[in-house]
């Protein structure tokens, strides 16, 4: 509890520079939304490259248990 305590000075001083921190962060999600279509497709593709290789393993240790 008293870490807790020491921490709240840092957290009070944290959240000010968070709020600064708040319009480059407003600016930042249009960007984001712009870049999405190509970080779904990144993450399409490698959710399609690791069922391969799980695919593949699974194959593999099947086959060892024949």
């Amino acid at each position: 509890m008293l870490t807790a305590l020491e921490m709240l000075p840092t957290i009070i001083f944290i959240i000010p520079t968070g709020l600064e921190m708040l319009p480059t962060i407003i600016f930042i999600i249009p960007r984001g939304l712009e870049v999405l279509p190509t970080i779904i497709f990144i993450i399409s593709t490698a959710f399609k490259v690791l069922s391969t290789i799980v695919g593949g393993l699974k194959y593999r240790i099947g086959g060892l248990r024949k």
